[in-house]
């Protein structure tokens, strides 16, 4: 219920991200990697992957969302399974709750 006393605002919308991959932030700088990074890099991480990892970094990709304002995510990362179970564990088990 909205009342007099309630801030309501929009939450932004991310239509392109991984969110798996905050886990990789700071691998690599960008002036000391020369090459393909994408493909010298993290495709050779990446396979190392597995859908438990995928899991627990999707959820602290969507704390890190969350954070920063994003409420809604189109995530299309490896392991599609792994990240819809990240998704509701983070909705259900991770209730924002008022506490008067």
């Amino acid at each position: 219920m909205v009342t007099p006393d309630t801030l309501l605002f929009p939450t932004l919308v991310n239509s392109h991200t991984h969110l798996a991959m905050g886990a990789l932030r700071g691998i690599t700088d960008g002036d000391a990697f020369t090459g393909n990074v994408v493909e010298d890099l993290f495709f050779r991480l990446e396979v190392a992957l597995e859908p438990e990892d995928v899991r627990a970094f999707v959820r602290m990709g969507c704390w890190e969302a969350l954070l920063a304002g994003t409420g809604s995510v189109w995530e299309h990362y490896y392991f599609g399974d792994a990240i819809a179970d990240a998704f509701m564990v983070f909705i259900f088990e991770n209730k924002i709750q008022n506490y008067d």
